[in-house]
């Protein structure tokens, strides 16, 4: 009963007072500067025992807030009148005694965007702007104005405004959601967290004693995350043989924004009212996804192996080529971010792609075969094997952090081919009295890679006019899916009766295309004949390999014969090899060229065509034809 007596004589004090302050505005007369000052109402306002809750007008911070941006022109019976801050009208739109507070304007910035409270007596709080707060209700009636919602990324909504003794809380506004985080760019770097959504604003107070609550505004969704960066690649091994590094981890995604915190709702009056109702929280969003790990590097390839120093040795075999890098694992994805709804896991990376192994080194070449005083020359050595190539790199793991994620394993990387064979050594010279020069070596083996060329035979000595015999070229090494080697070119002769050495023949493979056969040696000398061409070598699916051309004959004044062409290799299922042209012969009347090579047979592909005779007076060489 104290306490309803106190009200009522503040009340009608206030209105008296209001009253006078009318009617000083309503004099159109002059009136002199006086030094007037306001009379403090707030003896009148503070109850008589402890207020059940903290209301505006009895917080310093809030209750200083009367007279805001809601400033006017400052009346002439006022100016006189000292105040701190900017002047607001005494009734009307801003008035500090009875008028509602001015909305804030939408261009506003910082304390600019709340709303200005309205008159000391009665008057609605303005509304909030670019997320500011609504300003407060007068004493004794008004509503709170509204909490504006939140315009920048994550911000939180404004609150609303308070009520006096009698009216509505205003609104809190909507926060805004929080943004999304950045792509990583650096190689294996984390994407950045998503931003957390803005809370929602608080619900203005009813009135003390009559009034609802303002309802509370909802919380915003939070950000994606980020994706990670891919895993950094490696290059490949530089020293001969060594095996290629493991590519980079991928970059993880970065977590999920969080949603933003309800905002709670305005409680009502003490005998009137319905407390306001707390906003909904935001939803939690996506964390970033995974990046793939990198690509696993490639190995080095094999060394080739030097020639050996000792005639007629065989090449070493060439050194193995190095494994390839496996890829690098994927990043795992982002955790989402936790809210009425939680956001989902970002995706796994995937793992990287294994590297390639490095391609094996070419067997080494076959030594020349020894000249020897008043003997024959020496065979040149074979070739050597080729080198194995390096083993596939395996694919990298997928990230293992986000679920759901679905990451998947890198793909393995490919085997290193295999090196070609090394070449034949040469035939050694015949010297002296010698009458054969020696034989060609043989081409390496390889499987993947090409076969290795066959030796050439080796020379007769020139100054040596009797009979005499070059050696003969070498076979070309074989290979599995490679080409076959090419033969070796027979010796070259010299001298009476100087019968050169044939061509070797071409290597076989048995899915690639068979060696070329090599050409028979030239023919220096009376009665002397050019080498027949080595045939070509053999292929299962691949063509046929062609024939070598026959060694030209130079009798001089004498007979001379051109060497037969070599026949064309025969493919079981492709194009059988051309035969080689024969030789051509200069020397008398009788001298002769040499017949072209028959062409390649095949069993179920296209046989291949004979070789051209030489001149003068060769037979052209029959085609191939089609057998089992």
């Amino acid at each position: 009963m104290k306490r309803s007596v106190c009200l009522t004589v503040g009340m009608a004090g206030l209105a008296i007072a209001g009253a006078g302050l009318f009617a000083a505005l309503s004099d159109d007369s002059p009136v002199t500067t006086a030094g007037v000052e306001l009379v403090s109402f707030e003896s009148l306002l503070v109850p008589q025992s402890p207020a059940p809750r903290d209301e505006w007008w009895l917080k310093a911070g809030e209750g200083s807030g009367q007279i805001g941006s809601g400033a006017a022109r400052v009346p002439t019976a006022l100016a006189a009148v000292s105040v701190s801050g900017p002047i607001r009208p005494i009734v009307g739109p801003g008035g500090w005694l009875i008028g509602n507070g001015l909305n804030a304007p939408e261009d506003c910035s910082g304390s600019e965007c709340n709303g200005g409270n309205g008159g000391l007596l009665f008057g609605n709080g303005g509304n909030g702007a670019q997320g500011g707060s609504g300003g407060n209700a007068g004493l004794f009636g008004g509503n709170g104005g509204n909490g504006s919602n939140a315009v920048i990324a994550g911000q939180a909504g404004g609150n609303g405004g308070n009520a006096g003794l009698f009216g509505d809380g205003g609104k809190g506004g909507n926060g805004a959601a929080g943004g999304n985080g950045l792509s990583a760019t650096a190689a294996g770097a984390t994407g950045d967290a998503g931003q957390n959504g803005g809370a929602g604003g608080r619900g203005g107070n009813g009135g003390l004693l009559i009034g609802n609550g303002g309802a509370g505004g909802n919380g915003a969704i939070g950000g994606v995350g980020g994706n990670g960066a891919k895993g950094a690649d490696r290059d490949t091994a530089t020293a001969p043989g060594t095996e290629g590094e493991t590519g980079g981890t991928g970059g993880a995604g970065g977590a999920g924004g969080n949603g933003g915190a309800a905002g709670a709702g305005g409680s009502s009056g003490l005998f009137s009212g319905t407390a306001g109702t707390a906003g909904t929280q935001g939803n939690g969003n996506a964390g970033g996804k995974g990046a793939a790990g990198g690509r696993g590097g490639n190995g080095a390839d094999g060394a080739a192996r030097p020639t050996p120093t000792d005639p007629g040795a065989k090449g070493a075999e060439g050194m193995a080529g190095g494994g390839g890098g496996d890829g690098g694992v994927g990043g795992s994805g982002g955790a989402g971010g936790t809210g009425a709804v939680n956001g989902a896991a970002g995706a796994n990376g995937d793992g990287g792609a294994g590297g390639n192994g490095g391609a094996g080194g070419d067997g080494g070449n076959g030594a020349t075969g020894g000249t020897m005083a008043n003997g024959k020359g020496d065979v040149g050595g074979d070739g050597g094997r080729a080198g194995i190539g390096g083993a596939r790199g395996l694919g990298g793991d997928p990230g293992t952090g986000g679920t759901p994620g679905t990451g998947v394993a890198g793909g393995d990387g490919t085997a290193g081919a295999e090196g070609d064979g090394g070449d034949g050594g040469n035939g050694g010279a015949a010297a002296g009295n010698s009458v054969y020069g020696g034989d060609g070596g043989v081409g390496g083996y390889s499987e993947t890679g090409n076969g290795g060329r066959g030796g050439d035979g080796g020379d007769t000595d020139p100054d040596f006019v009797s009979p005499n015999f070059a050696g003969k070229g070498g076979k070309g090494g074989g290979s599995g899916s490679g080409q076959g080697g090419e033969g070796g070119t027979g010796g070259r002769a010299f001298g009476y009766g100087a019968d050169s050495g044939d061509g070797g023949a071409g290597g076989d493979s048995r899915s690639g295309d068979g060696g070329r056969g090599g050409d028979g040696g030239d023919s220096d000398g009376s009665y002397g004949s050019g080498g027949s061409g080595g045939s070509g070598g053999t292929s299962q699916t691949g063509n046929g390999g062609r024939g070598g051309d026959g060694g030209n004959g130079k009798g001089y004044s004498e007979d001379a014969y051109g060497g037969w062409g070599g026949d064309g290799g025969r493919s079981e299922s492709g194009i059988g090899g051309r035969g080689g042209d024969g030789g051509d012969a200069t020397g008398d009347s009788e001298s002769r060229g040499g017949r072209g090579g028959t062409g390649g047979s095949t069993a179920t592909g296209t046989p291949g065509k004979g070789g051209d005779g030489g001149t003068p007076g060769g037979s052209d060489g029959p085609d191939g034809g089609v057998s089992p």
